[in-house]
């Protein structure tokens, strides 16, 4: 069932997630931002803007709070942002740090590799970070060492620094699944849709930026606010229907399904990079947990293997 509508106010608004997006500047007309809200509405949703870095206009800024919403928007450019994005790890505290903020840092595999500690320290000062490899397809075996070496250092840093009695950091590379007991996925296509400048409804912007990457399949938009959303086989998107992913408890996996088509060419179905990657931070989740003697949401077991579609056969 549908909870969000992610409206994409600018074509050149950032990306909070693996996509890449070099678009031309593009404003949402107004009349479709009047429209879109409506929708919103109507079919009682909350709405995330993905704003741009210029200023908008009071008509824009009046029309957007007329709808219950949360903002997303590049670090530093709105100083009533709930979500901010930052490209690339800062070597420390940037301008307007906040120790209350939720930030997204879209990073490269070398740059976590090279910069895993000042990561580590930015989780202990802020609400919660997400972090979004931008390079997930060029994994390979060497990488994955690489990896747990990195979350082990960022763990390293967060057990030897946080204070007794404080939070915990909310992270969804160390600590998220401490804290859930079912699967948090990416759920596009499943609980929120988002809507683009051009008045066209998509699973989720990169399906209509796609990056650098050419469009193979063509115009990829699940309808638009004048004929309506048509989401054909929803089910297609739902975990319900990915009988190996419902049976994994690396919960905090993405599974983000522009990257499941990129890869597998199927949206409900991971690649072995994204399996193997959740997996090292599922181990890592619980020894952290046991180091700080945080007992999980849910117990997190012992693992013999770290992608599930290895032993997908005995699974009855």
């Amino acid at each position: 069932m549908l909870q969000y509508l992610i409206i994409q106010l600018d074509a050149s608004s950032p990306s909070f997630c693996h996509y890449n997006n070099d678009g031309s500047p593009g404003l949402m007309p107004l009349e479709t931002l009047q429209k879109a809200i409506f929708f919103a509405m109507t079919e009682n949703l909350i709405v995330q803007y993905l704003v741009p870095d210029t200023p908008l206009s009071t008509e824009y800024e009046a029309l957007m709070r007329r709808v219950e919403h949360s903002i997303i928007a590049r670090q530093g450019v709105r100083t009533d942002a709930d979500v901010e994005v930052i490209e690339g790890i800062p070597d420390s505290e940037p301008t307007g740090w906040n120790t209350d903020g939720v930030y997204i840092i879209r990073t490269l595999k070398d740059e976590l590799y090279s910069r895993s500690k000042q990561l580590a320290q930015l989780m202990l000062h802020s609400l919660r970070i997400n972090v979004v490899l931008t390079d997930v397809e060029r994994f390979n075996a060497d990488d994955y060492s690489r990896y747990e070496q990195a979350l082990q250092e960022m763990a390293d840093v967060v057990a030897d620094n946080l204070e007794p009695g404080s939070r915990l950091p909310q992270s969804n590379l160390l600590t998220d699944r401490l804290m859930l007991c079912d699967m948090n996925n990416c759920n596009a296509g499943v609980k929120s849709v988002t809507l683009m400048p051009n008045g066209k409804f998509y699973v989720c912007p990169a399906f209509c930026f796609d990056g650098n990457y050419d469009l193979s399949m063509g115009d990829q938009s699940i309808g638009s606010l004048d004929e309506g959303l048509s989401i054909l086989n929803p089910q297609l998107y739902d975990i319900k229907h990915a009988p190996i992913c419902r049976r994994c408890d690396a919960w905090q996996c993405k599974r983000c399904i522009w990257l499941n088509q990129r890869l597998t060419n199927d949206v409900n179905t991971p690649s072995h990079q994204q399996c193997v990657i959740s997996h090292l931070e599922r181990k890592q989740s619980k020894l952290l947990g046991e180091r700080l003697q945080v007992k999980p949401e849910w117990p997190i077991p012992d693992l013999d293997y770290d992608d599930p579609f290895v032993i997908a056969t005995q699974w009855k």
